[in-house]
């Protein structure tokens, strides 16, 4: 494991412990851009699962309104590699608002 990764993780672990931000048995949504930020969480989350205390399930969950740059379903085969569920759905309420 990389310095800079085990630095975030010791981070991330106590900011979960000193804020009680996770209990036995939670299930956490990643909202999941596809930008380095939300992926960065979700792997930091990946990560930390496999050293927590306690059992914990994540899921990312992406909502396509057409601003992507990039078709937002390249990330799938990346995401499942992670063993996270992902759900994508598409606005397409937004959509038609956009476009009138």
């Amino acid at each position: 494991m990389a310095e800079i990764e085990q630095k975030v993780l010791d981070a991330m672990g106590r900011a979960m412990g000193r804020f009680s931000m996770l209990r036995r048995g939670d299930k956490i949504a990643v909202a999941v851009s596809g930008g380095k930020d939300s992926l960065s969480l979700l792997h930091g989350l990946v990560a930390y699962r496999k050293r927590a205390p306690f059992p914990y399930d994540l899921v990312a969950v992406t909502l396509e309104q057409g601003k992507f740059k990039l078709p937002i379903r390249a990330l799938e085969d990346k995401i499942r590699s992670l063993g996270v569920e992902w759900i994508l759905r598409e606005d397409t309420a937004t959509l038609r608002l956009i476009a009138e």
